[in-house]
């Protein structure tokens, strides 16, 4: 990559003009070798639409699969990028590797009913409401 400098001052131009315009840019390309470089790209969608409980007794909205991706390619000198099987890797937009993220489910702020903290409704027919007045924000 290329280090551009702008910068100095137009003394060229009479009082009044446009003095704004700089009249030194300078270049300087470091000939220095990069390596690859990759990050992990945005997991896409949670598999679940509303939290499930899991085998563990928690809940979650299932999981989603997160991308490691070569952002950067290397120079003819640099180190390439290796995925999980030990492949060389460097063209940009090449998968490394593949992790599953577990979704956690959404918290609420507020507990549901009315009250003080005027939160979501309760259902309709709910047996016992009176446990949700017991709600504290953790």
């Amino acid at each position: 990559g290329n280090i551009v400098l702008a910068g100095g001052q137009n003394d060229s131009v009479p009082d009044g003009a446009d003095a704004f315009v700089l009249n030194d840019v300078w270049r300087w390309s470091p000939k220095r070798e990069t390596s690859c470089a990759s990050a992990f790209r945005t997991s896409g969608p949670c598999s679940e639409s509303s939290c499930v409980q899991d085998g563990d007794g928690g809940f979650n909205l299932g999981s989603s699969v997160s991308k490691r991706i070569v952002s950067q390619r290397r120079s003819l000198g640099g180190a390439s990028c290796t995925d999980s099987r030990g492949v060389l890797r460097s063209r940009v937009g090449e998968v490394i590797i593949e992790r599953a993220e577990t979704c956690p489910c959404p918290r609420c702020t507020t507990p549901p009913g009315p009250g003080p903290h005027d939160g979501a409704p309760l259902p309709t027919f709910m047996v016992n409401p009176t446990y949700v007045e017991e709600y504290i924000l953790v």
